[in-house]
């Protein structure tokens, strides 16, 4: 079969659509208006790209229609029309359907290179693209982003619930001296009552981050996490499981001298510092907003911070007593803070002590990445779909897992893999298989004319 006619026909099907859209008639002045407004020509390459996809689909189930592979062992069955939504906007593409001499199953060939379920009407690209979107975009703002409804998105996200979010394995088991561990929570209202005595409808959002330490970016004061990985709990996981799921991962990835776990000294964030036998640290972003909470004067603050720095619990309390003999009648919080700050003291002292401390940055991305999706404005969640979107959130956020999501997004049947098995003597087909527009890039045509190109005629 002859590679290179088949890369020259769809360059001469892209250079027509071209022409059909831009200059639809042959007296169309070439400075018209028409030609040059933004508007028209943006909707014209869109629809461009849409025929120009279904086209070449239509082509390389041409080129199985007349392979030696398909002739020897497969039936022409009848034609088909499907529409499936993509990220270039709907496509429309006619198909065969085949069926194999022997074992009599049927076979869509072009379904098979998309790796697209029966009935399924988001493609595999698209999903991963609204996933992605629904991580800081709210349902209805997704929807219109990408032409498809609300109730869509909210049936694609409610599919995978009850998936695992864990990040795969690195690549070998990386030795360090010093591990870092970080944890915060936010807090997510719920469409139902978590308690029997229906005054409370919001449940904890446990976000745990684990990374190897810090490099300058080049900012003044900005430094970046090395190999941040994120994890939080998946639905129906204990925080007995968690904890587990949390030290199984670091055990089988890591091999480490020391473990340090920065936190605000919740409950949860103690016990799952003791689950995976790491020292706790209380963080200097908590323990400068008790302080702050404490009192209101600046030289009274800047006294408490000499202490803390300095390690003088006594002169901290000395200083405590004075300041509740100076006002008449201290407030809850201020009563909290004094305690919260004494009670976690020695957690404090471990920041300036321990050798290579570097200090917890969770609260910042909990606000950016987890705050700013499920509690900035009022929402009420379903369980299954906040958390579900919570663990959308580590995949996309956790720059080495990011490939991870569309793994999720996996077939069950009509799998590349089967493509292969089907027509495993035909080179030819397997050069389409690698084909990386089958991703569904808005460059799709371009690429595939490079890759066409590059084969050999055989």
């Amino acid at each position: 079969m002859s590679i290179i006619p088949f890369s020259n026909e769809i360059i001469n099907t892209i250079s027509q659509s071209v022409f059909d859209f831009l200059i639809p008639t042959q007296n169309k002045a070439v400075f018209d208006e028409h030609v040059v407004n933004e508007y028209t020509l943006g909707k014209s390459f869109e629809i461009m790209n849409q025929q120009v996809f279904g086209r070449y689909l239509e082509h390389l189930d041409a080129a199985f229609f007349t392979s030696t592979e398909r002739k020897s062992n497969y039936t022409i069955k009848q034609k088909r029309s499907r529409q499936l939504m993509t990220i270039v906007g709907p496509l429309f593409f006619t198909r065969r359907q085949y069926q194999h001499k022997i074992s009599k199953k049927f076979f869509y060939f072009i379904d098979t290179l998309l790796q697209i379920d029966p009935y399924q009407r988001l493609s595999n690209t698209l999903k991963f693209e609204v996933l992605k979107s629904v991580t800081q975009l709210s349902y209805q703002k997704t929807a219109l982003r990408f032409g498809i409804s609300k109730s869509g998105v909210w049936k694609l996200v409610r599919s995978f619930a009850g998936c695992s979010f864990s990040p795969p394995d690195f690549i070998g088991k990386r030795e360090i001296p010093l591990l870092y561990v970080q944890a915060d929570e936010c807090y997510a209202a719920l469409q139902t009552h978590t308690h029997a005595d229906k005054k409370s409808n919001r449940i904890i959002v446990e976000q745990v981050l684990i990374h190897e330490g810090l490099i300058p970016t080049g900012t003044k004061k900005r430094n970046k996490l090395v190999n941040k990985t994120l994890f939080t709990r998946n639905l129906n996981e204990s925080s007995h499981r968690f904890y587990k799921r949390l030290n199984d991962w670091i055990q089988r990835n890591y091999a480490y001298d020391s473990l340090y776990f920065y936190g605000d000294g919740a409950a949860w964030i103690k016990k799952c510092a003791r689950s995976i036998g790491a020292t706790f640290i209380l963080d200097l972003f908590h323990t400068k907003q008790a302080i702050h909470r404490i009192t209101k004067d600046a030289e009274m603050r800047s006294v408490l911070s000499h202490c803390i720095h300095k390690n003088d619990y006594d002169l901290f309390v000395q200083t405590l007593i004075t300041l509740q003999l100076s006002i008449r009648l201290a407030t809850k919080s201020q009563i909290q803070s004094m305690k919260y700050v004494v009670s976690n003291w020695g957690h404090i002292q471990l920041n300036f002590s321990l050798p290579r401390s570097v200090g917890c940055s969770q609260e910042g991305i909990n606000f950016h990445y987890f705050a700013s999706r499920l509690t900035t404005f009022p929402k009420g969640w379903s369980l299954e779909n906040l958390r579900t979107i919570s663990g959308l959130i580590t995949l996309v956020t956790n720059a080495h897992t990011f490939s991870h999501l569309q793994h999720l997004l996996s077939p069950s049947t009509n799998t590349l893999d089967s493509a292969i098995t089907v027509c495993p003597n035909t080179p030819e087909i397997k050069h389409y298989i690698t084909i990386e527009t089958l991703s569904e890039n808005h460059q799709y045509y371009r690429q595939a004319i490079s890759h066409i190109q590059s084969f050999k005629t055989s």
